[in-house]
């Protein structure tokens, strides 16, 4: 999941299009790995325990996502408290758009514009960023 989602971050780019490109690749590798993502996300045992080692391993892009939102904040591009909390929630919110869109779980009128819905959930992601 890392290497397939930071290799379609530019590195040089803006914090706002880095998380831009971190919630597309996201979305994509979902979509594309399905059943790797159920056992990362879903099927593997949950572990309330796990160290900061343990996520870097599994977990790594997290922790990349985290660090474009501190670097957002110090350059004072972004305006958030806690990037470890709207890491979280984005990865979440964007999952679960996921999900419901490869169980046919969405409204008739928009079960087939999953990039319709991503799009506004970054725009929806972005102000929060920018705004605080």
């Amino acid at each position: 999941m890392d290497r397939y989602i930071t290799s379609r971050i530019d590195q040089d780019s803006t914090n706002e299009e880095q998380v831009t490109a971190f919630c597309k690749a996201f979305v994509g590798w979902c979509i594309e790995n399905q059943n790797l993502a159920d056992l990362l996300f879903e099927k593997l045992p949950s572990n309330p325990e796990a160290t900061m080692k343990t996520m870097n391993r599994y977990y790594k892009t997290f922790l990349r996502a985290v660090k474009v939102l501190k670097a957002g904040n110090e350059s004072r591009e972004f305006k958030i408290e806690d990037e470890g909390l709207e890491t979280t929630l984005a990865f979440a919110w964007l999952y679960g758009i996921v999900k419901l869109h490869m169980h046919n779980a969405l409204l008739p009128q928009h079960r087939y514009n999953l990039d319709l819905l991503v799009d506004k959930i970054i725009a929806t992601l972005l102000r929060h960023l920018k705004e605080g």
